[in-house]
């Protein structure tokens, strides 16, 4: 019988919390990039917000890379150009949402990862 045991890992936690790592790169009508990194631990953010004082009316187009951490690392990218005559722009693939936003010309702009969490597992008929 051991008396004096050592419990390894007590302060260690059992979860590992999934990180995204969300990679903005902007690029405007001059030719000028802006590039905007955050790290969060839930799939959606604000990317942009009204107070970072971005025109709208500037940029040309966007390119984004979400690195997902999990138990391995996912990557997922999109890009595309805007369309200034709208107020509001949209992009989606199957990974990714991402929408830019014109607040009196300052832009807003919100990333969502799109994740499924539901599989199915098929198993061949027992013959």
């Amino acid at each position: 019988m051991i008396k004096n045991s050592i419990q390894i890992g007590k302060n260690i936690p059992n979860t590992f919390d999934k990180q995204y790592i969300f990679d903005l790169n902007l690029i405007f009508n001059d030719g000028t990039q802006q590039k905007i990194n955050k790290i969060n631990n839930i799939k959606s953010i604000e990317m942009i917000t009204t107070d970072m004082n971005i025109n709208y009316n500037t940029i040309k187009k966007f390119s984004i890379k979400v690195s997902v951490i999990d138990l391995g690392i996912n990557s997922y990218s999109l890009n595309n150009n805007l369309d200034l005559l709208k107020d509001s722009n949209t992009f989606q693939n199957s990974n990714l949402f991402i929408e830019f936003t014109n607040i009196n010309n300052i832009l807003l702009c919100t990333c969502y990862v799109i994740e499924s969490n539901h599989f199915m597992f098929l198993t061949p008929p027992n013959y």
